[in-house]
């Protein structure tokens, strides 16, 4: 590994050419920055057993770790970010605190 980080914000570009804005963290988090405003949120540790919270089961959120990835893909292989997009395109902005969706 080059960096690793606790906390990684990063804006990135969709296949499809949309800027799309991804919060990363080993731990999953009840919210993170953009969240109302579309940011996805790529976590690990949970090893898919994590049982999210209703107002969090519609959001743009995914246990990237290997025994999620398993489970959601079928495999134990990394994935793209496409992939991970595509898996969560039927998802939406939401919000957990006092910001409003925009």
């Amino acid at each position: 590994f080059c960096k690793v980080d606790s906390y990684l914000e990063m804006n990135m570009v969709s296949g499809e050419g949309a800027a799309v804005r991804v919060c990363m963290s080993h731990f999953p988090l009840l919210s993170w920055h953009q969240i109302h405003r579309g940011a996805y949120h790529l976590h690990g540790h949970s090893h898919g057993t994590l049982q999210l919270p209703p107002s969090l089961q519609k959001s743009r959120i995914l246990d990237v770790g290997v025994d999620n990835l398993f489970k959601v893909f079928g495999r134990y292989a990394p994935v793209s970010l496409e992939a991970i997009l595509d898996h969560l395109k039927d998802k939406a902005s939401s919000t957990v605190d006092h910001h409003a969706i925009k």
